[in-house]
This record gives C-alpha cells, structure tokens and sequence, in this order.
C-alpha cells in the first residue's frame, strides 16, 4: 500500500484533499485498539472525462498487512462514500483507500488485497476526514 499520504491523528482527525479519477489514492495513519473512527469522503468537484459525471466515490479501509476490514460505496442517498463508528481493531498502521465506482479491489483468500478491478468510473476531487469519534 505505497505509496501512502500520512495522515496525523494527534488531534482528533485529520483532513486531506485529493484527486481520484484512474488508480487509487492512499493515506496511512496510526492509531490504537478500540479508536473507534469516522472516515468521510467529501466530494467537492466533478470534472469531465471518465465515463461517469458523477460524484461516486468508494472508500476502503486496510490494515497493516494490506487486509480489507471495510467499506462503503454510497452512502445513504448519495454516491459520496462513509465508513462510521469504525472501532479498530488493534494498535497499528491502517490505510484508507479512495476510488470511483468500479475499482474494488482484487483480494486473497485471506482478505488481503492483490490488485484493483479497473480504473474506475469517475473524475473527482474531495476531501477526505479520518476522525475519532469520542468513547
């Protein structure tokens, strides 16, 4: 899972802005066994030139070992994307994975992810919010 964008969780959340049309964009953070966690995916611009003009994100959470232990395609009434109240499951290192719709990921039988299905479907720029929620 690199190259990855870290994201500081020293104060609660940590908030970064991307761009994810083709490929995958990845962001690592630290954090400890039953953080329990809201990972949003806000986005902020559609822009031309994929198949799809439309804000449909995808969201995939991964631990150390490269292992899917959640997601979201859509939200409730929306494309955009929202993994809530996570608790994590032990101390470590965790990625978050942004995509558009179409680029799941290729895992294992162990969970642990190999490759990504396609390029995706979508042209967007977003923010993206990893932050503790209070216990």
């Amino acid at each position: 899972m690199s190259p990855a964008v870290n994201l500081d969780l020293a104060s609660g959340s940590a908030t970064q802005s991307g761009t994810v049309s083709s490929g995958q964009q990845v962001y690592s953070f630290v954090a400890r066994a039953g953080d329990r966690l809201s990972i949003d995916v806000n986005v902020t611009r559609i822009m031309p030139g994929t198949p799809f003009m439309d804000d449909d994100s995808q969201l995939f959470l991964f631990d150390a070992a490269g292992r899917l232990i959640a997601q979201n395609d859509d939200q409730e009434r929306s494309f955009q994307s929202r993994i809530a109240n996570f608790t994590i499951p032990a101390d470590g290192s965790y990625f978050v994975v942004v995509t558009t719709f179409n680029n799941d990921p290729i895992l294992n039988s162990s969970g642990i992810v190999l490759r990504w299905e396609s390029d995706g479907g979508s042209n967007i720029e977003y923010l993206l919010t990893v932050r503790k929620q209070s216990s």
